[in-house]
C-alpha cells in the first residue's frame, strides 16, 4: 500500500499520533482531572453568546479552546483568528472554523506571523491565489504547501526537482503525488536530506532495498531498510548484508514487525 501524503507528514514531525482516537486516549491520560472537568462543562455549552463570551475572555487556555471547537459564529472566529497575542493553537482552531474565503486570503497573504499564513492556506481554493502565495511567499513551508494545494501539480514538481534550495525540494517531496518521481529523486537528488524525505515517503520495496544497497549515504541506506516491510528482503539484508548500518536497522525492522505482529514473521522458503 502507498504511504499517504498524511503518513509523510506525520513522520517529519516525528510520527505524532496517527489515529486520533489514539491521540484522545493519550491526551486524557496526560490531562490534570480539573482540566478535563472544565473541557467538560465548556463541552456542554451550546449557547454560542456564551461560548464566544469563554473565547474570547476566559482565562482558562483549555476552555477557551474548547469554546472556540464549538462556535459557529463566523464574525467571533474572524476575531479571533487575527487577534495577536493570543495562543497560537487558539488562533489555529478559530482558522479551521473560518469558511469565508475572502477573509482567509487575507490572512494567507497579508498576516505576519508565518504560522497564521500557513493555516489560512490549508484552506485555500482559489488557484490564482495558491499560486501567487506559492511564488512569493516568504516561508518556504507555506509556498509549498500553497503549491501542494493546487490542482495541477506542475509548480510542485518544479520545487522539488529543480530548484536550487534543498529545503525547498525537501519540503515539496511530502506533498507530491506522483511516487515514480518520488523514487527519481530519492536515487538521484544530490543533496543527502532530500533523499533521505524521499525514502520516508517511499512503499517501493525494490527501490528502497536498492537504495539501501547503494546510495552514498549511511543516513540515507539506514532509512531505506528501516522503510522496508517485506520480510524476505528484510531478512536477506539482516544475515547477508555486509554494511554493519543497513544490517542493523533491518534486523530492528523485522523485530518491529515481530512485535505488531505478534508473532515471528518466518520468510518463505526460497
Amino acid at each position: 500500500m502507498k504511504k499517504s501524503v498524511t503518513a509523510c507528514l506525520l513522520t517529519m514531525v516525528c510520527l505524532v499520533f496517527t489515529i486520533q482516537g489514539e491521540e484522545e486516549k493519550i491526551i486524557r491520560w496526560r490531562t490534570p482531572p480539573d482540566v478535563l472537568k472544565r473541557i467538560k462543562e465548556v463541552n456542554k455549552i451550546e449557547d454560542q453568546a456564551l461560548l464566544a463570551e469563554i473565547a474570547q475572555n476566559a482565562n482558562d487556555f483549555y476552555g477557551r479552546r474548547t469554546a472556540v471547537r464549538k462556535l459557529t459564529d463566523q464574525a467571533v472566529l474572524a476575531k479571533i483568528a487575527i487577534k495577536e497575542g493570543e495562543e497560537f493553537a487558539i488562533r489555529q482552531g478559530a482558522i479551521e472554523k473560518l469558511q469565508d474565503q475572502t477573509f482567509l486570503a487575507g490572512l494567507a497573504k497579508n498576516n505576519n506571523d508565518r504560522m497564521i499564513r500557513f493555516e489560512a492556506t490549508r484552506k485555500l481554493e482559489d488557484q490564482i491565489l495558491l499560486t501567487e502565495i506559492a511564488m512569493n511567499d516568504t516561508d518556504i513551508r507555506v509556498r509549498v504547501l500553497a503549491a501542494a494545494r493546487l490542482e495541477d501539480q506542475t509548480l510542485l514538481t518544479q520545487f522539488a526537482t529543480t530548484n536550487e534550495d534543498a529545503d525547498m525540494r525537501r519540503s515539496a517531496i511530502v506533498y507530491l503525488k506522483d511516487k515514480t518521481l518520488v523514487a527519481k529523486i530519492a536515487k538521484n537528488d544530490a543533496d543527502e536530506r532530500v533523499r533521505h524525505q524521499a525514502v520516508i515517503c517511499l512503499n517501493d520495496q525494490v527501490v528502497l532495498a536498492d537504495i539501501a544497497k547503494n546510495d552514498a549515504s549511511e543516513r540515507v541506506r539506514e532509512q531505506a531498510a528501516m522503510s522496508l516491510t517485506d520480510p524476505v528482503v528484510l531478512s536477506e539484508f539482516a544475515k547477508n548484508e555486509k554494511d554493519v548500518v543497513v544490517s542493523r536497522a533491518a534486523k530492528q525492522k523485522l523485530d518491529l514487525l515481530n512485535r505488531k505482529e505478534g508473532e515471528v514473521i518466518t520468510p518463505p522458503q526460497r
